[in-house]
């Protein structure tokens, strides 16, 4: 039994806080005909005094909970079940379990709750969270490492469609690398600690250039010369939105190199983020 955050659809922002018996809902998933009705969960401990709707239940947003005691993968493609399971099975216990597409679309889709040896706080979840724990699991959706994550309980949409689950059940629980989340936090403010003496130097002397985002720049194109293959569209997506974030121009970001083969896919992704300003 887990403590757990539960949605009881998708499209709602209430959410009750029950224990969840994960091992029985995963060997016996419900049957939603439309997969808009599945509830979703997330494992977690709440804040002393969450935010509440006005009929009195729980507001489902980050602000509501404190830390998580499990984290929880979205497979769509980048990697099989077996290979996830060839992968880790000797790391760290887990449960596996196909979600409501796997078997009426391509590639193995499946998901995953990954017990945690010390709960995550809340706080150290962001931008540097995300861009260890998506190299930590390549192939993972890197939506999965965000604040407030609800992921939908083991549903099929008929009985006897596709489905099948998995339990590793070995005594080791799997630990965040905090070490590495605050080496590439620091790695991301030096990069950008540069532009700000530029930027320094450039007000005390009176310049009028434009504002410098090399730093900036050097950063993404590292995050690009080192994508794996089976992640290459998150990392691009990753970047990118960070580049908008901060203001970096599309002059600049015009500059940066991905592989050949995925440059159609990043002229769409720089279309989506800078046709609308320039």
């Amino acid at each position: 039994m887990m403590k757990a955050l539960v949605k009881p659809v998708i499209m709602t922002g209430e959410a009750e806080y029950v224990q969840f018996d994960l091992r029985k809902a995963i060997e016996n998933p419900i049957i939603r005909a439309d997969k808009a009705s599945t509830p979703l969960y997330a494992f977690c401990n709440l804040v002393s005094n969450p935010p509440r709707l006005e009929n009195g239940r729980i507001h489902a947003t980050s602000e509501a909970i404190l830390e998580y005691t499990a984290i929880q993968l979205d497979y769509d493609s980048g990697k099989t079940i077996d290979e996830f399971i060839g992968e880790y099975k000797d790391k760290f216990m887990f449960a596996l379990y196909t979600s409501y597409s796997y078997g009426f679309k391509p590639c193995d889709r499946f998901r995953v709750i990954i017990p945690l040896k010390e709960p995550l706080p809340q706080a150290e979840m962001g931008f540097n969270y995300m861009s260890v724990m998506e190299k930590e699991f390549n192939g993972c959706d890197v939506s999965a490492f965000a604040r407030a994550h609800f992921q939908c309980v083991p549903c099929i949409r008929a009985p006897g469609a596709p489905y099948r689950y998995y339990f590793n059940r070995i005594d080791r629980y799997y630990e965040i690398p905090y070490t590495e989340i605050r080496s590439y936090r620091d790695r991301v403010l030096n990069m950008l600690a540069f532009d700000s003496a530029v930027e320094a130097w450039k007000a005390e002397w009176q310049l009028e250039e434009e504002q410098n985002y090399d730093g900036a720049v050097r950063w993404a194109q590292e995050q690009l010369d080192t994508m794996s293959e089976g992640n290459r569209n998150n990392t691009m997506f990753k970047v990118l939105s960070f580049l908008a974030r901060v203001g970096v121009p599309y002059g600049q970001v015009n500059t940066l190199l991905v592989p050949q083969e995925c440059d159609g896919e990043w002229e769409r992704m720089l279309q989506r983020f800078y046709n609308s300003r320039y």
